[in-house]
């Protein structure tokens, strides 16, 4: 039964969401019990097999390597920004959604899915800020998305890998975005500005290559008092492990090294009257083996 994916229920869509998302394919089939099962021991086998690479600062080099490819095709395609998607998207086409997995039924299921949930909330937390930042910004396809819902708003791009930061400076000048890129490193951080009373943060899946040290880029993101900060990542915390389809997503969490202790972090510095958290909840969607979650928070 083919059915569509369905975002943050019981919410009222944000202003302009429904134009934005208009030829988005969102649709897909679920799969029987006995194919869930199989999903499920395959991934079990993957993991007992060790299978996966752990994230972490050792990996620099192939995040260099994969945005200097896309670098290459946007430059061969004359600033086909359909170049920018990462080419980890699209490739497996079995999804956890709603508690199940599933098939999207055409072949951009992930990418349409995906900028279906930006869409959302950048309408919904980004409408009144001028400057906005992305840490992790990789090639850039996310500031594009922002910058055409936004066009007026100053964007900056920061990522610790020179290609990346090579390639936002090219979609810049090639589309007249106001755009610039920053060189950054989250395991580092240091102040690059820009601030002020209106500033917005966001990162999509970059924070989850911090694993348990992310406190120092917290910290450090906390001090620039952001009117809002955004995290679309995938948080362990929030998966139900007594459910055999939540604690795979787990295991294989731990087994990549990503973002541990980032809840209950957020919740103490909202305690100690640090921040204000305005969105901290999992989106039941997900990739073969995860799921993003949400976290939203701004200064007191």
């Amino acid at each position: 039964m083919t059915d569509t994916v369905s975002l943050f229920e019981g919410e009222q869509a944000p202003p302009g969401y429904a134009g934005r998302i208009g030829g988005l394919d969102l649709r897909f089939n679920a799969l029987s019990a006995d194919a869930n099962e199989r999903v499920l021991e395959d991934i079990k086998r993957e993991l007992l097999a060790g299978r996966f690479d752990r994230s972490g600062a050792t990996r620099k080099g192939n995040w260099e390597r994969g945005w200097q490819e896309n670098l290459d095709d946007f430059l061969a395609s004359d600033g086909d920004v359909d170049t920018l998607i990462p080419k980890f998207f699209n490739k497996n086409n079995i999804f956890r959604c709603g508690g199940r997995y599933v098939e999207g039924v055409g072949p951009t299921f992930e990418s349409d899915t995906f900028k279906a949930v930006q869409c959302w909330l950048f309408e919904t937390y980004f409408r009144d800020s001028d400057r906005i930042v992305e840490f992790g910004c990789g090639p850039g396809h996310n500031l594009f998305l922002l910058s055409s819902m936004y066009p007026n708003a100053q964007l900056v791009g920061c990522d610790w890998s020179q290609s990346a930061c090579n390639l936002i400076d090219a979609l810049s000048a090639k589309h007249g975005l106001n755009l610039e890129s920053r060189l950054f490193d989250m395991f580092h951080p240091k102040a690059i500005g820009p601030d002020g009373d209106d500033l917005a943060i966001f990162t999509i899946g970059a924070l989850e290559q911090l694993g348990k040290d992310f406190g120092s880029m917290l910290d450090y993101l906390v001090s620039m008092r952001p009117r809002m900060c955004v995290h679309i990542e995938p948080i362990v915390e929030l998966y139900d492990t007594s459910s055999p389809f939540d604690g795979i997503a787990a295991q294989y969490h731990h087994q990549r090294g990503y973002l541990e202790g980032f809840t209950p972090a957020l919740r103490a510095l909202e305690k100690a009257g640090e921040i204000s958290i305005h969105r901290l909840e999992r989106l039941h969607f997900g990739s073969r083996y995860h799921e993003i979650s949400v976290a939203a928070w701004g200064r007191p």
